[in-house]
């Protein structure tokens, strides 16, 4: 049975929901453009709640240290997932506020899009292949469909 990670968590009872659906992860989104945004408090509070019960990731947008640290504080995350445009030596810098490990959102439209990858084996622990991005959309799944036939 593979993983779910559910992301874009904002209230305690969608919580709820992905760990009684069954959820093995839920991201935290702290990038203040998106809809999802989460503010440090509510950060904090949704995953004290989420706490033992299910694993936790940091979903972030080309953050800094300060915001990394801040967010670590925070909600003392399993995962941190990168979901903008870090490089390699980016995400090798990131990699200590890691508890866990950390993931990387890769966002692809087409087979040869897999050629970003290697760079990145040695630093991170997981890839997240997500549906390309639109010139000038906001990083993450936007609802648009992933097509699994590049895979």
């Amino acid at each position: 049975m593979p993983d779910a990670k559910i992301c874009g968590i904002t209230t305690p009872e969608a919580l709820d929901a992905a760990i009684e659906g069954g959820a093995r992860f839920v991201g935290f989104v702290t990038y203040p453009k998106s809809p999802r945004f989460l503010s440090m408090d509510k950060l904090a509070a949704l995953a004290a709640r989420a706490r033992g019960r299910v694993g936790t990731v940091l979903v972030t947008v080309n953050a800094d240290d300060a915001h990394l640290a801040a967010a670590n504080v925070a909600a003392q995350p399993d995962w941190i997932q990168l979901h903008g445009t870090e490089n390699t030596k980016r995400a090798a810098e990131v990699r200590p506020f890691a508890r866990r490990g950390l993931i990387k959102a890769v966002g692809i439209a087409k087979h040869e899009d897999f050629a970003t990858l290697p760079p990145y084996c040695p630093v991170v622990d997981f890839f997240l292949f997500d549906a390309q991005v639109p010139a000038g959309g906001l990083p993450g799944g936007n609802a648009l469909p992933f097509d699994w036939q590049v895979m």
